[in-house]
């Protein structure tokens, strides 16, 4: 028996998922491990060998393949806490990335905090001032170099850097993407006089125009550089031991993973890679259902993760942002919001009235009710003292949860305001569910699309838990659990299915009319790109797959539309096609006649997503029933509806236990090992062939 696995750290959990070559499917939940990941990561693998009924060495002797989803590099951003980095830089032009185009103290602010815009500030700086070297040196924007380097100020540029003791060395010059000559040198030069040290080149990184975005990618990438790489070292060296004969895949933004030797050079790519992997398994899982329009929701403990796949592809974005810095990533375009199970519910002063976030009760202490310190109501409280959760079924039972606590942190809440126990639980509830469906309104109304187009995929910890709520509110008439209780490990399941995957740039930046054979001998040598390191990577020509965009944009606008190409050799015609597609996606996106027909468009740039093709779960197809087994069937307890009125005996089952063709309506509640799913009234749940549940609303 051979199998494949993810594992994607998370704020409260560790999630792990093993498939086996016949499409059983095993999940483990343990606890995040903040003082050391690895030991987390190496305790969900155990906990999924004891249900296996094999050793640790045994599971993983025989594991083909492992992706891995990490926090790391995100939280040494945020929590400021990566390397002390030296950036060298053309002269003249060090504060570049402090002036942070004049918006940092807004980048990534919520609304609500840009509402008392006195309170914001710029982020604590990557790399201070004084830790930022000038060198003369000039390439204008055709590549030519104008002011040659100046190696001698060069040097003392970088002895200065090293005296003061920095781990990782970040270089950034004006047009290197043009020319990467003068970077490539300062790089050299570097290594000469350090060979240990760390040093990324943005010509390296991301080769575009845009001297913040790309001098931030760069320091970003230096900055989160040794920490990742000393534990992805530590993984590896820890799974060797135990048996696991195969590089560590890393789960990356863009969707897709890389080998350990990509993540050594572009660590900054695994920032935000576990949301992702959510949207890959939905995409992966879309597919097989025929279905091409879908919002990918993800509940967890700490926030509430929205992803669009529209034509059944997930939609990406260039600029992301981490602690207010922006910067380029190619990356699956996902927006968060600080509502989950973990939310911690409190009472703003000034209206007296319930508000839900951001904060969390993270892991540690966590909800009320995990007994472990935690003393202010949150989602997961409010949910288990209306009936939802089972106290006695959290995590396969092995975490007992207390009711009784949980009711009192929200009895303190619900008398400061002059509500009842139930009242201020279903009130925290609504809420939560309300900031859930605004962020999925904003995401596709906002976009030009409307959401009752789409299907909503639900998973994560708390997912199945709230998604008939927030879908309903947006109108939306299909909700899908994916392979039922592998949905609250749902992006470490992405992990697993994901293929490897580059995506490759080239800013070309040229106006209409464009010449067909021009633009395909530029995605050529994409293409040779990509082939190239695929090969390196172990992956076969049969396995290669490639797909190319194009990012348009009306001449000197700024907004860019990536519009899909056709893989064979491109004519005039195929141009002429993207040309009204352009059009067509424009006035989709900001309203019908904006767009100007015959107006000069500007190709800024072709992108190529090269992939490899990974081994996948099979899946198995279970006989079809109709009739629910009498072991599936729970026994009901009393859950809040406030269609009926309040709290009702309710129909309960156990889902592991429930077959192919399997149906009922609600008011119910499905119990499974690590999550549940709640049916309300007036909606239908059925289990498919793929062991999804469907709730019809």
């Amino acid at each position: 028996m051979s199998y494949i696995a993810g594992i994607d750290i998370g704020g409260t959990f560790t999630d792990c998922v093993f498939c086996d070559q016949h499409g059983n499917v095993y999940v483990s939940k343990t606890p995040t491990t903040h003082r050391d990941y690895a030991e987390g990561f190496m305790e969900s693998i155990r906990a999924v060998a004891k249900q296996v009924g094999l050793s640790t060495t045994d599971l993983l002797s025989r594991t083909e393949l492992l992706a891995h989803a990490t926090t790391i590099a995100t939280n040494s951003v945020v929590e400021n806490k990566g390397s002390k980095v030296g950036l060298i830089t053309t002269g003249g032009h060090k504060d570049a990335i402090l002036f942070m185009r004049g918006h940092g103290r807004a980048a990534g602010i919520s609304p609500e905090r840009l509402f008392h815009i006195a309170g914001t500030n710029n982020p604590e700086p990557i790399v201070p001032r004084y830790l930022i070297e000038e060198v003369p040196e000039r390439i204008d924007y055709k590549g030519q170099v104008i002011v040659p380097l100046d190696e001698g100020k060069t040097r003392k540029a970088i002895v200065k850097l090293l005296e003061q003791d920095v781990e990782a060395i970040a270089i950034s010059l004006l047009w290197s993407f043009r020319n990467p000559e003068h970077e490539q040198r300062i790089k050299q030069m570097v290594k000469e006089l350090d060979p240990e040290i760390y040093v990324t080149c943005s010509s390296e990184v991301v080769a575009k125009i845009g001297e913040y975005e790309r001098t931030t990618a760069t320091v970003i990438n230096a900055f989160v550089a040794p920490k990742v790489i000393s534990y992805l070292d530590n993984v590896q060296s820890s799974l060797e031991q135990e048996g696991y004969r195969f590089p560590l895949l890393m789960m990356q933004s863009a969707g897709g993973v890389v080998s350990p030797e990509t993540v050594k050079k572009v660590p900054f790519l695994t920032i935000g890679s576990g949301p992702v992997g959510g949207v890959v398994g939905s995409s992966y899982v879309a597919e097989k259902l025929g279905l091409k329009n879908v919002i990918a929701t993800d509940v967890g403990g700490t926030s509430f993760d929205v992803g669009l796949i529209f034509e059944g592809r997930f939609l990406m974005r260039e600029i992301s942002t981490v602690n207010q810095y922006e910067y380029y990533s190619a990356s699956a375009d996902i927006k968060s919001i600080g509502t989950g199970g973990g939310s911690i519910a409190w009472v703003e002063e000034s209206s007296n009235s319930i508000r839900v976030g951001p904060r969390s009760a993270g892991s540690v202490p966590g909800p009320v009710c995990y007994g472990k310190g935690g003393t202010e109501p949150t989602v997961t409280d409010a949910d288990l003292v209306l009936g939802y959760i089972n106290p006695d079924y959290f995590i396969r039972g092995s975490m007992k949860l207390d009711k009784q606590a949980a009711e009192q942190a929200i009895a303190g809440l619900a008398e400061r305001i002059g509500l009842g126990l139930q009242e201020a639980a279903a009130g925290i509830r609504k809420i939560s569910d309300f900031q859930m469906a605004d962020l999925m309104r904003q995401e596709t109304v906002v976009r030009g699309f409307d959401p009752r187009d789409f299907v909503v995929f639900a998973y994560g910890g708390a997912g199945p838990v709230h998604a008939s709520m927030y879908a309903k509110e947006l109108g939306i008439s299909k909700v899908v659990i994916p392979s039922g209780d592998v949905a609250s490990v749902w992006s470490a399941y992405g992990a697993a299915v994901s293929d490897i995957k580059h995506v490759y740039e080239k800013e070309l930046l040229i106006s209409s009319p464009f010449n067909a054979e021009f633009v395909q001998r530029e995605i050529s040598v994409l293409e040779e790109t990509g082939k190239r390191e695929l090969s390196q990577e172990g992956v076969s020509g049969d396995k290669m797959a490639f797909r190319r965009f194009a990012l348009l944009r009306f001449r000197d606008q700024l907004h860019k539309i990536e519009i899909s190409l056709p893989n064979e050799n491109l004519c005039q015609q195929d141009l002429t096609d993207m040309e009204q597609a352009f059009l067509r996606k424009y006035e989709q996106l900001f309203g019908k006649g904006t767009g100007l027909l015959g107006a000069n468009l500007e190709l800024v740039s072709l992108v190529l997503e090269a992939k490899g093709v990974t081994v996948k779960p099979l899946g198995t197809q279970a006989a079809f029933s109709e009739v629910i087994p009498s072991g599936a069937i729970a026994p009901s307890r009393r859950v809040f509806w406030e269609e009926k009125g309040g709290m009702v005996e309710t129909p309960v089952y156990w889902g592991e236990h429930l077959v192919t063709g399997n149906t009922f309506s609600g008011p119910a509640i499905v119990d499974l090992p690590n999550t549940c799913i709640v049916v309300s009234p007036n909606q239908r749940l059925l289990k498919d062939e793929f062991a999804n549940f469907m709730i019809e609303l």
